[in-house]
């Protein structure tokens, strides 16, 4: 019985080959609101599907056979319906069956799951799921679920011919393509299955069996917002820009594996099967065409340099002559500090700033300090081509900086005191960030304790103490007096001491020297070739003009203090 969807929504099905791939999607369809199943694995795999349908001598079955597993499918997902006792006896004749991929228990646990979700009340949600074998039996399971549409995951052929998860390959090859007595782990016959598969879905696509999105998972790693919105949109969900973005942020996550072919021997697979790889690979755009190998070996990668580490400190709210006045030998030691103008004039916007490579600019024609003299971290493809193009380290991405240099393979960790860092908007592309409040010490703890120093990084702190109003671990008094813009009487008038004078400005001295007694522990244990940016985000004003605080237009708040250096001392952007 073919069961008909009265939802005003498409279910989706989600499969391929890479299990990080589909999971990712399946991460995606879930941000878009729609329920994935109730019995799913750590891989977000449905259960019940794979229960029903992973078992390959159903492909032999016949076609009444496999519309009554997609019917008890389709009650347990979106709510009972025609079942029957001879429904329960067919779910428990599965559970008996002999099976190589499940033992008894696993099979027995998925009858009991599956039979109490036909007992639910009517799911009123969208709903998809995601199993990666979907793509064997999508043909048969579109004449059985109406409005089926398909999200077929496509992975380089090449990195999955050496993947060491050869499931499919061995379960399915011989039931769907007559492959029979190979080797399983000979790469080249993991390249002929994944083209064999890939073609198959595009005739299903072709004949117009149902709406198929193939989505390129390399090109989804690069290009997360447009690929969410295009997903977005298949699935009749369509969301905003902003939403694709907070979404990018949330799940897309590349994994080590992508280019993992790259220093393989790639004479030993058929011309056939590369042109396939080149051939997919420039109509999903995931990168430029593969050559075809030579019939001699690869030769081996040149040895590369180890990639430099970045780590960002941003004192909040320290003004350029609070840093000068403190005493502060750690930072000495490595550099002077320079006068700087902050992008933004508080938080939120300065730190959105600096995560798409817009520091703080120096005065002077410092490389690095002055980015129209050189720039350190840029976002290509947006802002100024001119001022980017000669960067010392430029990465791509549609979200951030922060993402593109995790996309480039680099560990992104932070933590954030101020409570802008709620936000996940400015959390975006941190592979792991903790707002912790005003804590050095416990971020301090929680950058070593989640870098890998073995692996490049990029590592991030908001330190807090220097924010009004100066608390810090040990302070024996609390500053007298409020810092704050709230408090400007409009319009401003400067009475009392203001400046160096004012007691505030003292006290954020006092939490500057504190910080500097706390940075020597991180550096120490950070390996030397890191490079730090140590900044504030914005000033402060102590009665400036009649000016307290921050977020307010003065040159004590756009005046902050920079310094760029390495811990091993040497030049910053010097080999």
């Amino acid at each position: 019985m073919t069961r008909s969807n009265s939802q005003p929504f498409y279910p989706i099905g989600i499969g391929g080959l890479g299990g990080s791939g589909t999971r990712c999607i399946a991460d995606i369809v879930s941000e878009l609101g729609f329920y994935m199943g109730g019995d799913l694995n750590e891989s977000r795999d449905n259960l019940w599907y794979s229960f029903l349908f992973k078992r390959p001598d159903l492909l032999s079955g016949t076609a009444d056979q496999v519309e009554a597993l997609a019917d008890i499918f389709v009650s347990a997902m979106s709510g009972p319906g025609n079942y029957d006792q001879n429904t329960l006896t067919l779910i428990q004749s599965i559970a008996s069956e002999e099976s190589s991929e499940f033992d008894a228990d696993w099979k027995s646990q998925r009858a009991e799951s599956l039979c109490d979700a036909l007992f639910l009340e009517d799911n009123d949600k969208a709903w998809a799921w995601k199993e990666p074998n979907t793509h064997v039996f999508v043909d048969q399971m579109a004449s059985c679920i109406h409005d089926l549409r398909y999200v077929h995951v496509i992975r380089n052929g090449l990195d999955m011919a050496f993947s060491p998860n050869k499931n499919q390959l061995r379960y399915w090859s011989g039931p769907l393509f007559r492959m029979y007595d190979f080797n399983a782990k000979n790469p080249s016959i993991a390249l002929r299955y994944w083209r064999l598969v890939n073609e198959r879905v595009a005739r299903i696509k072709e004949q117009g069996v149902l709406p198929v999105l193939e989505v390129g998972f390399e090109t989804l790693c690069a290009r997360p917002v447009e690929q969410i919105l295009s997903i977005a949109e298949f699935c009749n969900r369509p969301v905003s820009r902003s939403e694709a973005i907070r979404i990018a942020g949330q799940v897309v996550r590349p994994p080590s594996t992508i280019g993992r072919h790259r220093d393989k021997d790639l004479s030993v697979f058929d011309p056939v099967d590369i042109d396939y790889v080149n051939e997919t690979e420039k109509r999903l755009g995931i990168s430029a065409a593969i050559p075809r190998p030579s019939p001699k070996k690869s030769p081996a990668r040149a040895a590369r340099a180890p990639k430099e580490n970045f780590l960002f400190l941003t004192y909040d709210s320290c003004r350029y002559d609070v840093l000068c006045d403190a005493r502060t030998p750690v930072l000495d030691s490595y550099c002077e500090i320079e006068r700087a103008q902050t992008p933004a004039c508080f938080t939120y916007a300065a730190h959105h700033a600096f995560f798409v490579g817009i520091i703080p600019c120096a005065v002077d024609n410092i490389p690095y300090y002055n980015r129209f003299a050189k720039q350190l971290l840029a976002l290509m493809d947006v802002g100024e081509a001119n001022v980017i193009k000669d960067a010392r380290y430029g990465v791509h991405s549609e979200v951030n900086l922060i993402a593109g240099i995790r996309d480039a393979g680099y560990q992104t960790v932070g933590a954030g005191a101020m409570n802008w860092f709620k936000q996940a908007s400015l959390t975006l592309g941190f592979d792991k960030f903790k707002f912790t409040g005003r804590d050095a010490n416990g971020q301090i703890d929680y950058l070593l304790q989640e870098i890998r120093t073995s692996d490049p990084f990029f590592g991030f702190i908001n330190f807090g103490e220097t924010h009004a109003p100066y608390v810090y671990t040990g302070k024996k008094a609390a500053c007298p007096i409020t810092v704050r813009a709230r408090n400007i009487e409009w319009p401003p008038v400067e009475t009392g001491p203001v400046g160096r004078d004012c007691v505030a400005y003292g006290h954020q001295v006092e939490a500057a020297e504190f910080l500097d007694g706390q940075i020597g522990r991180l550096f120490a244990n950070l390996p030397q070739n890191t490079t730090v940016v140590l900044c504030a985000d914005h000033g402060e004003c102590f009665g400036e003009d009649g000016y307290w605080g921050h977020g307010v237009n003065h040159p004590k708040v756009w005046e902050v203090p920079l310094a760029i250096f390495r811990l091993d001392r040497r030049e910053v952007g010097v080999e």
